[in-house]
């Protein structure tokens, strides 16, 4: 449904499970923005996203974006590299508690003693261009807080969006 929903190409809702009702959101046909929209993609409920959440995140689709192997949970680097499992990534994630995997020559050679194999060569770095900043600002009793998606290309981030909660 997933793939569905953010397909450019589709012309109606009919192949949807669950058939969507006429009052629910129609689909952007394009990538998601926030990974809360996930909520409206038939057969993500509440429940199911909330235990997805520490996993997903929506990235701009026009900036090439892999995950950063020093950063990832035991989780996401399993679903991404499957030869690896479960019990792989956790040693890996493991093994960079004392010392981040300074290369993809590094990354690799670890690798190879968890999954007796290489990693996939795409989707993924030692490094990310993509950064979450949160602030909050207080003057008096009123405090607001906001988040900055920001895209690191240079010496200086662009920010990608920004929202008030």
């Amino acid at each position: 449904n997933l793939a569905a929903w953010i397909d450019a190409s589709a012309q109606d809702a009919s192949t949807f499970r669950p058939v969507l009702s006429s009052s629910a959101p129609r689909p952007p046909n394009a990538p998601l923005t926030a990974a809360e929209e996930l909520l409206d993609v038939p057969g993500f409920d509440a429940e199911l996203f909330e235990r997805l959440r520490p996993y997903v995140t929506a990235l701009p689709t026009t900036v090439p974006s892999a995950i950063n192997v020093n950063t990832a949970s035991a989780e996401v680097l399993s679903a991404v590299m499957p030869k690896l499992g479960l019990q792989g990534a956790r040693a890996l994630v493991s093994q960079r508690t004392s010392k981040w995997f300074t290369s993809r020559e590094d990354f690799k050679n670890h690798y190879k003693e968890q999954a007796n194999g290489d990693p996939p060569d795409n989707a993924w770095a030692v490094s990310s261009n993509f950064f979450l900043a949160s602030g909050r600002a207080k003057y008096g009793t009123a405090t607001t807080r906001m988040q900055v998606l920001l895209y690191r290309q240079n010496n200086w981030p662009e920010i990608i969006w920004q929202k008030i909660l």
